[in-house]
């Protein structure tokens, strides 16, 4: 117990470093997060999901929230992200207690939790991201995995632990639906108890909708049930391309040994033959654990191991990812990032456990090598950064004060960052995404007389950077151009025009 909570310690001590390297500079999606931090501290707005969505619950705001107004810390992107660790250190420690019971040893859950905490680049720098309820959501779904194995062998509170197990999914469907993912196992491993009785169930769904209550209330208020409408635009798309996706590039980011498009990380050769040991490896657990597998199938509970719940809901939790159309336009497992506790309980239990000598020396080198893996990307992502750097983007905020500047224009992942160093003294508008994140600033933008527009690196994130000099040229505007580093200015603009009278991104709903 003591060695998990000092492999805890010092995976929190390496995150909290890693919010100090380049890789960690905030983007778009944290920056509206910060800004949703200030509307609540200053009373202008509260929130139940992120804004301008109808998926990912705010709760990892209100715990910001309440952190800055209790602590009274500075606002930067450091001490928005500080909560993140703490989530991602409670994750730690439940992915310990759920381990000693999957993995059926303490030694094989402390290698499962610094797998789980250091040992997957991915789930690392995701981890420290402020940019949903993806930490927050993974701790509720790891507890609703902890009250299922305690439901299953603790007869005398089986009621109570029901009563927990509906809560915390309840709060699933509130906080993000990639949630169930960790439901699955847990469903799969209590399901003999609620076929063969009544009982669970009344507690468990009264449980369920009180913890489900912020979506239920808000959807019977705007007569939208949310989790079924979260309004998100996918690019169409077919299950094999799907499949293909998450078989290809997903898998191996999931797996911690490559970034996005397989940079940083292993090289090619290597991802590959991890996959396909990785692949070999599940199939021969299956093989071995084929009577405990066909209990769980059954409804049977002997003979069976939380191990085996977890072998029975990979193929299930695939297929549920390649059935989601949202799952296609995504570049990295984000989707899958609640899932992650499972590879780690998944390869530990794979070890002895009463290792020899040699065997725990080779153990300790084998997830040495893994954790050492996930550092180094994470240094090396600082080089693959796309976008102005922070300090670009304030020294741009400084000049347009300067120039008395109030509205501007710029790509989603420009835009936000520069609303959260601007505060309140600049509106800032995205151009075409992220126009309904914050509607009142977006609409003061389109009702300005004129408006300065902003560029930088940032907007290639997604591939398609829009080229304002380009659009503002071809339609013969004249105007005065300023370099800030990585970032350009585009003021004095005439005629004034809006970013639709140039090709950028469409005219917003009146």
């Amino acid at each position: 117990m003591w060695l998990a909570a000092g492999v805890i310690a010092v995976a929190s001590i390496l995150r909290v470093w890693s919010l100090l390297t380049p890789a960690a500079q905030i983007d778009g999606d944290q920056a509206v997060t910060g800004l949703m931090v200030d509307d609540m501290l200053s009373g202008r707005r509260q929130y139940i999901f992120i804004a301008g969505q109808r998926y990912n619950g705010a709760l990892e705001q209100w715990v910001q929230a309440a952190i800055y107004r209790g602590l009274r810390l500075p606002r930067n992107p450091f001490t928005l992200r500080l909560p993140e660790v703490a989530w991602m250190a409670v994750a730690g420690w439940l992915v310990f207690l759920i381990g000693r019971r999957v993995c059926a040893s303490s030694w094989r859950a402390v290698v499962a939790t610094a797998l789980f905490a250091v040992g997957s680049y991915w789930t690392l720098w995701k981890g420290n991201h402020s940019d949903g309820a993806y930490p927050s959501l993974l701790v509720v779904a790891l507890l609703a995995l902890y009250c299922a194995l305690r439901m299953a062998d603790d007869d005398r509170n089986r009621l109570w632990w029901s009563a927990a197990l509906g809560f915390f999914a309840g709060m699933v469907v509130w906080l993000g639906q990639s949630g169930a993912e960790l439901l699955v196992p847990a469903a799969l491993w209590v399901a003999p108890i609620y076929a063969r009785s009544l009982r669970p169930w009344l507690t468990a769904l009264p449980a369920a909708a009180l913890g489900a209550a912020p979506t239920l209330l808000w959807s019977a208020r705007h007569g939208i049930f949310a989790p079924l409408d979260t309004g998100l635009n996918t690019v169409p798309s077919t299950l094999a391309q799907r499949f293909d996706h998450l078989a290809g590039p997903i898998l191996k980011e999931f797996l911690g040994i490559a970034g996005e498009s397989g940079r940083p990380g292993w090289p090619y050769w290597l991802q590959s033959t991890a996959v396909v040991a990785v692949t070999i490896g599940y199939v021969v657990a299956v093989a071995r654990r084929r009577r405990g597998i066909a209990s769980v199938l059954l409804l049977r509970p002997d003979s069976r191991s939380p191990v085996d719940a977890l072998l029975v809901s990979v193929p299930i939790v695939a297929a549920l990812y390649v059935a989601s159309p949202d799952a296609w336009g995504i570049i990295d497992p984000h989707y899958l990032f609640t899932y992650t506790p499972t590879l780690a309980w998944c390869l530990a239990a794979a070890l002895p456990g009463r290792p020899a000598p040699l065997r725990a020396a080779t153990t300790i080198a084998l997830t040495a090598t893994t954790i050492a893996t996930a550092l180094v990307m994470l240094v090396n992502r600082s080089s693959t950064y796309l976008g102005g750097s922070d300090i670009d983007l304030r020294a741009a905020v400084s000049y347009l004060q300067a120039q008395g500047e109030r509205d501007v224009y710029a790509d989603f992942w420009t835009a936000l960052p520069l609303q959260y160093y601007a505060r309140t003294t600049l509106n800032i508008a995205p151009i075409g995404a992220g126009r309904g994140k914050f509607p009142a600033t977006t609409a003061a933008v389109a009702r300005a007389t004129h408006a300065v527009y902003v560029s930088s690196p940032r907007s290639g994130r997604t591939g398609k950077t829009p080229d304002i000099r380009a659009k503002l040229l071809a339609r013969h505007v004249h105007f005065t151009e300023h370099t800030l580093g990585d970032v350009t200015i585009y003021d004095n603009l005439r005629p004034a025009v809006k970013p639709w009278q140039v090709g950028l991104g469409p005219r917003p709903p009146t």
